[in-house]
């Protein structure tokens, strides 16, 4: 879910709600600690911060969405004792990897496609043990006020489009974006397939392989018959001079969503649309959202000041959670505020790229 599609979103929040919309926290930087039955208060290792969870609207025909704040504590997940030997990607839907990458400038268009779509390829085919990876989409978020009328990057865009005698707004990825503080899933079932699919029809961003889709149909009826595919996003602070501070990514543990509390949201009207890929096609727009309410049972994490030489992978469509419990389909995820930010704390610069991980065929249900 994107900023400026927010417009069909009515933000507003329940009679019981105090806190701000805009992801921010009134709480001081020191940790709060809390108790329990069984004994006295003990500190925790983490900071309180405002997550906007969606609520489904009160009918059917309504198009747009309320938004409640909650005040949550979110985990060190550096420092939390996970189980021993435990792949939080595959338990929790989230994992953090050394990742150094040859990207000099991520303002670069082409080095991003040309060096870091493939590094991202095959940093998933290491991790998953993957029979092929695709790299679909990306994304470049900055904390700045107009982050899309800023920078080279987004010019680039343009001029791209223009070499391919495309309008400009046709654009993919939007130019720069800001953080996202909402609590989002990004794709439901039927989006996640319909965006397999989509590969095997749209262009692509490669003008070595005369943009000739991304995959062939003969592939894509093959992995939906027989194989498991994920699609994962692979996250970075993409400041190489700084750790990132403010507006951190926050995960959610899967293993706390009890599953009811899930929900798709599809807008009757259908003028809801995320931009999902490269050219004006339509089957680059996700149509719907997979949206989740808030439950006392949750268990947010989130990795401070995350360097460059980092990368947080998460799930965010697994097709094997079709087979049975116990594997995450998605993590949901928001950008969050962190109390201990200082005003003069460099703005965020972060990219996300969406990768098509497509497994052997005898991981098909494993």
């Amino acid at each position: 879910l994107e900023q400026a599609e927010l417009k069909c979103w009515q933000v507003t929040r329940t009679e019981s709600d105090g806190e701000t919309l805009a992801g921010s926290s009134s709480i001081g930087s020191s940790p709060r600690s809390f108790g329990d039955a069984d004994g006295p208060e003990r500190a925790v290792d983490g900071i309180w911060a405002v997550m906007n969870y969606p609520e489904p609207p009160a009918d059917a025909g309504h198009d747009s969405l309320a938004v409640k704040p909650q005040e949550l504590l979110v985990h060190n997940a550096r420092t939390h004792d996970f189980e021993p030997g435990e792949s939080t990607l595959d338990t929790r839907g989230f994992a953090l990897v050394e990742h150094v990458t040859r990207v000099r400038d991520f303002d670069d268009l082409s080095e991003i496609q040309e060096v870091w779509y493939k590094e991202v390829e095959e940093l998933c085919m290491a991790q998953f043990g993957a029979e092929k990876c695709v790299v679909f989409d990306h994304k470049c978020r900055r904390g700045e006020e107009d982050p899309k009328e800023k920078g080279s990057w987004s010019q680039q865009m343009q001029n791209c489009a223009k070499t391919k005698e495309l309008a400009s707004e046709t654009v993919g990825y939007g130019g720069i974006r800001k953080p996202l503080n909402l609590v989002h899933g990004d794709y439901t079932r039927t989006d996640a397939w319909r965006r397999l699919r989509s590969l095997a029809t749209v262009p692509s961003w490669d003008k070595a392989r005369n943009c000739a889709p991304q995959l062939l149909s003969s592939e894509v009826e093959d992995i939906m018959a027989n194989k498991r595919f994920m699609i994962v996003n692979v996250w970075r602070n993409t400041d190489s001079q700084n750790a990132l501070k403010q507006q951190p990514l926050a995960c959610l543990d899967c293993q706390s969503v009890g599953g009811d509390e899930v929900f798709d949201w599809v807008p009757p009207t259908g003028d809801f649309s995320v931009y999902d890929g490269f050219v004006d096609h339509p089957e680059n727009f996700v149509a719907g959202q997979l949206c989740l309410r808030h439950r006392d049972e949750h268990k947010w994490f989130y990795y401070p000041e995350m360097t460059s030489s980092e990368a947080l992978l998460f799930k965010t469509f697994d097709s094997a959670a079709d087979a049975g419990p116990g594997r995450p389909r998605a993590c949901f995820h928001t950008a969050i505020t962190d109390p201990s930010t200082k005003p003069d704390d460099p703005e965020r610069h972060s990219c996300e790229a969406r990768v098509l991980v497509i497994m052997p065929a005898i991981d098909a249900t494993r």
